[in-house]
């Protein structure tokens, strides 16, 4: 109990030191601090399997990772690429199947006629359509 009483007293003592001392002195005090807890943090860490494995970390392991993954930026930048190509090729076929379609039935304007009538508003259901699965992924 006398023991207890010690410690708290020296404690306050402390505290008391603490409050007086300069604001510089204050500060590296808790520097120091944060490096202690720091350091404790990472022993504890060390001891743990994901520790184990993180101390058998080299920094060619990091450089492979990181070659890694800028390979798998650089697929899924040409899949975009490669994605927009594709639909462009469509627009330009479906456009020249079009313009084909108007010249070769020109003669025809009933026929034009009937045929844009469903051919345009099927047309614009396919884009958006095409639009709302994309925005979805």
């Amino acid at each position: 109990m006398a023991d207890e009483t010690e410690r708290d007293a020296t404690d306050i003592e402390r505290q008391e030191q603490i409050a007086q001392e300069p604001a510089e002195a204050s500060t590296s005090r808790k520097t120091a601090s944060l490096t202690e807890m720091a350091a404790m943090w990472f022993q504890r860490a060390e001891s743990s399997p994901a520790g184990e494995i993180a101390s058998k970390l080299t920094p060619e392991h990091i450089t492979q990772t990181l070659e890694m993954v800028n390979a798998q930026n650089e697929r899924a930048i040409e899949d975009r690429k490669d994605g927009r190509r594709t639909t462009l090729r469509y627009v330009g076929i479906t456009a020249v199947l079009i313009a084909v379609g108007m010249l070769v039935f020109s003669g025809n304007a009933e026929l034009l006629r009937t045929v844009g009538e469903w051919l345009v508003p099927a047309s614009v259901g396919w884009a958006g359509g095409y639009g709302m699965g994309k925005s979805r992924g």
